[in-house]
């Protein structure tokens, strides 16, 4: 009776092992294979204006709808059967989407992410009142939230950044995917300000190392903006006639990256024309007080979600009354709509 015993042990585990191996081979093998872990690559559909909100259906060599699947059989060494077209950028599929939401493995979805990833590198005007703390605060009540972190040592130029390792580091960083555990989420975005007079006095060099920090930023699988902060006039050139010049030095440098622009000095210029009672710089005659940061926060926000800030908190500035918060709000919207200056996601 004994060996009778292991003979139906032994046979009735060779059988399980026999029924497992099926079920993963003709079963979850497929989607397994297809969740491995691919970097960022489903975030590249977003960034170039496409957002169909649709995943990549379930690639079998039993679905008659992919034939794409079936081309495992022809090449196994392919890494994954997922339809990317071949090359440094692949972000082209190969065949249409389908809709479907029975995958549950598949790391391919293209959708709006919970929270956004942002990254802001500047000098001391964009970190001023840390910014990118009230900026993620005001998200927090909206439609978007917003998770912002500023790298922006006190003078420094886009040219410092674009030969600091700490910058570039910061770029490249990437965070967990809960919704997947093999994925990471890279920078949804990076945000430039350059020294305010930069673009005016030396705009090649600031094209130059835009284009070294868009090269890291492409690597990284993210995206570049612009912020365009306000200026102040020096013995050659009054306070408007210096926006003026910076504007459009940014705005050319920025239209040679494909990138948006975010003009917060456009929105400084309209409160200051209208509310002089709204003190947007600091006592020394520069820097954002509360208020000017509060504004750069609302102008963030437009450009980001594609949302009107109105009805936002303060974002923890308490010098920031509601009735001045509206005001900025409005501002901020109201620049928004006329510029149109949005980031695609």
């Amino acid at each position: 009776m004994g060996y009778i015993a292991s003979v139906v042990r032994s046979w009735s585990m060779r059988k399980l092992t026999l029924i497992t191996l099926v079920f993963l081979f003709f079963g979850e093998y497929t989607q397994l294979q297809a969740s491995q872990a691919i970097g960022s690559h489903r975030f590249n559909l977003r960034f170039n204006g496409v957002n169909r909100g649709q995943p990549v259906t379930f690639a079998s060599r039993f679905n008659p709808f992919h034939q794409w699947g079936r081309q495992r059989v022809v090449n196994s060494n392919r890494r994954s059967m997922l339809p990317f077209a071949k090359g440094p950028n692949p972000v082209v599929p190969v065949n249409p989407w389908a809709p479907t939401n029975t995958i549950t493995f598949t790391t391919n979805r293209v959708m709006f992410p919970d929270t956004l990833h942002v990254l802001f590198l500047g000098n001391n005007i964009i970190g001023a009142q840390n910014m990118a703390t009230v900026l993620s605060r005001m998200s927090q009540h909206g439609k978007q939230r917003i998770s912002a972190k500023t790298y922006a040592p006190q003078g420094y130029t886009l040219f410092n950044h674009s030969v600091d390792i700490h910058s570039h580091t910061n770029i490249s960083t990437s965070f967990p995917d809960f919704k997947n555990f093999t994925n990471r989420i890279p920078q949804h975005v990076v945000v430039l300000q350059e020294h305010s007079r930069a673009p005016v006095y030396t705009p090649d060099m600031t094209l130059s190392s835009a284009q070294r920090l868009d090269l890291v930023a492409k690597a990284a699988k993210t995206q570049l903006a612009f912020f365009l902060p306000h200026v102040q006039g020096d013995q050659f050139y009054s306070t408007p006639h210096m926006y003026q010049r910076a504007e459009g030095s940014v705005y050319g440098i920025a239209k040679q990256l494909n990138a948006p622009v975010i003009p917060a000095g456009l929105a400084w210029q309209l409160v200051d024309a209208r509310h002089p009672e709204i003190i947007l710089r600091d006592r020394y005659g520069f820097l954002p007080s509360q208020h000017g940061a509060y504004l750069n926060a609302c102008m963030m926000y437009c450009a980001l979600t594609w949302q009107s800030p109105l009805g936002l908190s303060n974002g923890g500035l308490q010098l920031v009354r509601e009735r001045e918060a509206k005001i900025l709000q409005r501002t901020a919207w109201e620049v928004f709509v006329a510029r149109q200056g949005a980031i695609p996601f």
